[in-house]
């Protein structure tokens, strides 16, 4: 139901656009980074500078585009869609656990309503990454670590931070919650991984082909603390200011998450959260000068946020005020979007 309603929500922005927007050059729902996932789906892997866009989501659009003859980019927008479905019940089930069925029902609602939450209903990997990287978790949950093994191998080759998936495996030896020896199903991921780099090297001559081609994008490893100062300095003067604040708000959820994941002593979460904030702050755009480049786009993967106010609000009538305002802004994002701007 919640990923209905924000279908619909954002199907009225769209109307709404129509209505009230110029006439611009390109508009849609499949904007950006879907050309690129498209265009591996339908002809393969031409150019080293598509090798960021890791090949799961272009696989999963070939096979729907072979088995129901949809167009790839039909393709891609359902297969994004069921993967935000699937998410969100893997989600649910973990919170339902981890607190209580109250809390996972307005967890699902305050993902559904995330500001940045359209990410979900758009055809890029993000839905999909979410899918596979929270059925690794509700996998760990069941105590059923080869499956989370094979399935964060799977999340590993859908976005390059699926890899930090892992802790959720390794956390419970660490914490003496299971034996280390358990930890052989690593051995999954690992030969999955090598292969992957052995087929880049043989392909474009470079094992790491992926992160090279980030150079496309202007992207430099930088150490978090100094891409966060270089923010501030490059905030002012107030040029494309809307676009910045909302990179510079998204960084200070992501920091606020991560305290009160720290708070809570919730240190299987924390250890995901700390390291997802540590990646995003540490490979900024510098050439452009946009050193939170991605920020707001990378808080969808930050799932420990979904739940934070469906915890820390009491009364339903916050909660309902608070994801209205959510869906609000996302809504506003999403017509920016909609018209053909850059959004993260």
């Amino acid at each position: 139901m919640a990923v209905l309603l924000q279908r619909l929500g954002l199907f009225l922005v769209t109307v709404l656009f129509h209505f009230t927007a110029p006439h611009p050059v390109h508009i849609g729902w499949d904007q950006w980074d879907t050309t690129w996932f498209v265009h591996i789906a339908e002809h393969g892997y031409v150019k080293e500078s598509a090798t960021p866009f890791l090949p799961v989501y272009p696989v999963l659009i070939h096979m729907f585009h072979l088995i129901f003859r949809f167009s790839y980019r039909m393709a891609a927008q359902w297969v994004a869609v069921l993967g935000w479905i699937l998410a969100l019940y893997a989600l649910a089930r973990i919170v339902e656990v981890e607190q209580s069925p109250g809390t996972a029902r307005w967890t699902v609602v305050f993902a559904a309503a995330f500001p940045t939450a359209f990410y979900t209903q758009v055809p890029y990997s993000e839905p999909v990454y979410l899918a596979f990287a929270l059925w690794t978790v509700w996998m760990v949950e069941q105590n059923r670590l080869f499956f989370a093994a094979n399935l964060m191998s799977i999340t590993s080759l859908t976005r390059n931070t699926g890899f930090l998936v892992g802790w959720y495996i390794a956390a419970p030896a660490i914490l003496g919650r299971i034996r280390f020896r358990r930890l052989w199903v690593f051995v999954v991921p690992l030969i999955l991984g090598i292969l992957y780099l052995v087929w880049s090297l043989l392909t474009f001559h470079d094992a790491f082909a992926f992160m090279d081609a980030e150079k496309v994008w202007h992207r430099t490893f930088t150490l978090p603390f100094i891409t966060l100062l270089l923010a501030a300095e490059h905030f002012l003067p107030l040029k494309h200011v809307a676009y910045k604040t909302m990179e510079a708000v998204s960084a200070i959820w992501f920091i606020f998450v991560t305290a009160w994941l720290f708070r809570q002593r919730d240190y299987i979460h924390l250890g995901y959260a700390l390291a997802l904030t540590l990646i995003v702050f540490s490979a900024p755009a510098v050439s452009v000068h946009d050193y939170l480049l991605s920020v707001p786009r990378f808080t969808v993967m930050l799932w420990p946020g979904y739940w934070l106010p469906a915890v820390s609000l009491k009364a339903a009538k916050s909660k309902i005020v608070l994801a209205a305002l959510m869906f609000l802004a996302q809504c506003s994002i999403f017509y920016i979007y909609y018209g053909g701007h850059w959004i993260a």
